[in-house]
């Protein structure tokens, strides 16, 4: 899903000169907060850069977006030496499948992992299967203009043809994102979400430009709501449609508002796992309402002990 807006509503935009605002900043981090929510097992969230995704780490941790994303997933992080990645990529594998979503607990356990585009687990190393139920690309990874080989190479081409420099510039770009993509989905039985956090990746020349056997299922979410909706309806969230069953989503007592659902007499005292906080407020009752059939809300903090589990329609490839 190309996601074009946060939970505030406001318009993703990472590109380098807007990137590292302080809107932008907690944009992710409500965004990181609301996903994790929702999505079991792994989650595999893709950088620019190292300085990018050190500063948004730092940004998060003052903020206090790490400890709350931590109460649900054990957050993980590239190293940059090389020597360190098997062992983290081993505690990672070992913390998500040791993880389970149980009534009897209080959150779906999993884990976070802060990779680089283009760095050394976005090539040839695979996320299948609970390793990577949804991948996030934070903004497009253009490479570094201010290269002297690529200035180089794209006066070269332009001299060539006028306009073929740019065309590889822009190629350069999104073969890292397709190559990043591809870490998730293995083998014709897996599935996962991936989500392109940027305004831009709602352009059709970019949409073009990833994989041929994604683009048929792409949608462009100008939304933050029935963005996470999808989550659910797809069957990811919770595992639907792939081989892992129909697992409830519990509720936490943190919840703001809740929502019934009226898909049936059955389940009309049970709610979603979607909520609204204080975070998400600005994802408005009606669109909500309007786009799966919800309801009217719950009163505050009610304490809620059934659960709800949405028709599995299977995900998207």
């Amino acid at each position: 899903m190309a996601v074009t807006v946060g939970p505030s509503g406001k318009q993703l935009d990472f590109s380098y000169q807007a990137r590292n605002t302080l809107a932008m900043l907690n944009e992710l981090g409500r965004l990181l907060i609301n996903v994790c929510n929702i999505v079991p097992a792994g989650i595999v969230c893709f950088f620019p850069s190292y300085e990018y995704e050190k500063l948004v780490f730092q940004h998060l941790e003052r903020s206090g977006v790490i400890a709350k994303v931590a109460l649900k997933k054990k957050i993980f992080r590239e190293p940059k030496k090389a020597s360190n990645v098997d062992e983290v990529l081993s505690e990672y594998s070992t913390t998500i499948n040791g993880s389970k979503c149980t009534q009897d607990k209080n959150s779906c356990n999993g884990a976070l992992l802060f990779s680089v585009v283009g760095g050394k687990l976005s090539e040839g190393l695979n996320f299948s299967d609970d390793l990577g139920r949804c991948v996030i690309l934070v903004g497009l990874p253009y490479p570094n203009m201010k290269s002297p080989e690529l200035q180089e190479k794209i006066n070269y081409l332009n001299t060539k043809k006028p306009g073929s420099g740019k065309l590889h510039y822009e190629n350069l770009c999104m073969k890292a994102v397709n190559q990043s993509i591809g870490r998730a989905v293995r083998h014709k039985d897996d599935y996962s979400t991936v989500l392109l956090l940027d305004q831009r990746y709602s352009q059709p020349h970019i949409q073009a430009a990833l994989p041929s056997w994604i683009r048929p299922s792409v949608q462009t979410q100008v939304k933050f709501g029935p963005m996470l909706g999808q989550l659910v309806k797809r069957g990811v969230a919770l595992g639907g449609g792939g081989g892992a069953g129909d697992v409830p989503l519990p509720i936490t007592k943190t919840c703001h508002t809740h929502f019934h659902s009226r898909d049936g007499a059955e389940n009309k005292r049970r709610v979603t796992g979607l909520y609204v906080n204080r975070v998400t407020a600005p994802w408005r009752m009606a669109e909500l309402s309007a786009e799966h059939g919800w309801g009217r809300s719950l009163p505050p903090f009610t304490t809620i002990s059934q659960y709800y589990t949405p028709p599995r329609t299977g995900p998207s490839r």
